[in-house]
């Protein structure tokens, strides 16, 4: 590389520091290098086309646009959102931003709600907007109670929750999630509370769920109490790859 190609890029590196990081206009920056603003333009220019300059276009709520693109021609679905926090704004998750407004903008009045239980979903649901006209929707337990440490984190509590948030009624399921034996079980769906409560559930307008993931040791971390790691095991080489509602789910659904 001869000096003149030195002396070049080194002033491709100036000029783009003064402009880019430094906010200097281009007027200003002519007159300090002793060159016209026409040159300042094409050097500008030539810095991004040498990559001395690179952008990087970030969603401001970390979204990652081509993805909810194809999730939607495959599954048709109306409403997609899917976050990259790694590409997201420094110092922001996105993540509970996005849930919020997508789920203030699907409800609707009168709307029919479910919840289930879900530590992430409570996160959310502690975030949602208290509003001053109520839109009188109806919310439901999907599922019954399962969490031993976070009671907070429960489709009960949620279900208070995003009733109150919305302004509505609510219905509980008063149930847990996991009976201790398989009488018990019948038992506890017999119930007309739990039966008008599933029934209300089956027919709702819009459903909030947690999905979790699971691992050769961890069935997933709601059910640590009852699911030991051994069972674990036998669930992942199954093929459970999460676990939604209480439910285990292959990569195929």
């Amino acid at each position: 590389m001869s000096s003149n190609q030195k002396k070049h890029l080194a002033l491709l590196y100036q000029v783009a520091t003064r402009y880019y990081l430094e906010d200097a206009k281009q007027i200003d920056i002519s007159e300090e290098f002793g060159i016209s603003k026409a040159t300042v333009c094409r050097l500008l220019k030539e810095a991004k086309l040498r990559e001395i300059v690179r952008f990087q276009v970030l969603h401001p709520l970390g979204r990652v646009a081509s993805v909810e693109d194809e999730l939607f021609d495959i599954f048709g679905i109306q409403n997609v959102v899917v976050n990259n926090l790694a590409s997201a704004m420094p110092g922001s998750n996105p993540l509970f931003q996005n849930a919020i407004d997508l789920i203030c903008r699907t409800v609707r009045k009168n709307s029919v709600i479910t919840v289930s239980g879900s530590s992430l979903l409570a996160k959310i649901v502690a975030q949602l907007p208290q509003r001053n006209t109520p839109l009188s929707v109806h919310v439901s337990q999907m599922t019954g109670n399962l969490s031993l440490v976070d009671p907070g984190s429960d489709a009960a509590a949620l279900c208070q929750n995003v009733a109150k948030s919305f302004g509505g009624t609510f219905q509980l399921l008063n149930a847990p999630m996991i009976a201790p034996t398989a009488i018990s079980a019948r038992i506890l769906r017999a119930k007309p509370t739990t039966i008008t409560a599933l029934a209300s559930a089956a027919h709702a307008d819009i459903a909030l769920v947690g999905i979790g993931a699971t691992s050769p040791t961890q069935a997933g971390q709601i059910f640590d109490p009852w699911i030991t790691p051994q069972i674990s095991s036998i669930l992942w080489k199954a093929g459970a790859v999460g676990h939604l509602s209480g439910h285990h789910f292959t990569v195929t659904g």
